[in-house]
């Protein structure tokens, strides 16, 4: 796996932290399969029915054209409940999962993700 860190900021990335502080981005890149289902396989499974239904629903928007899948869970609820809880914004980390599809189309990624979302319990 490859850890990425960068500071990220207005000259970097155009983002604001809260209170205009200084924040910085890690980013983990699996580069095995094994990582990759591993993760998978540890989170898809908590996410609960009820947020199962909404990502399921907001699949089109949650897609972009590239093919990246997009989640956002929030800090807190992880941390201290060891919860996933989706969410749209706020203290969150933000999941992007790249479908592996070909033709490379939002629609066949939109259809992975679907089949992702629908086959992990």
């Amino acid at each position: 796996m490859k850890l990425v860190c960068e500071p990220a900021g207005e000259d970097t990335s155009g983002m604001h932290a809260f209170n205009e502080k200084k924040i910085t981005i890690f980013g983990v890149v699996p580069n095995k399969n094994k990582h990759i289902e591993a993760f998978l396989e540890g989170f898809l499974p908590r996410i609960s029915g009820t947020d199962r239904q909404m990502l399921l629903r907001q699949l089109d928007s949650r897609v972009d054209n590239e093919g990246s899948f997009f989640i956002r869970i929030e800090k807190e609820q992880l941390a201290k409940m060891n919860e996933v809880l989706i969410t749209d914004g706020g203290d969150c980390y933000h999941i992007k999962i790249k479908m592996a599809v070909y033709p490379s189309t939002k629609e066949k990624a939109v259809e992975a993700a679907r089949d992702m979302l629908s086959k992990r319990d």
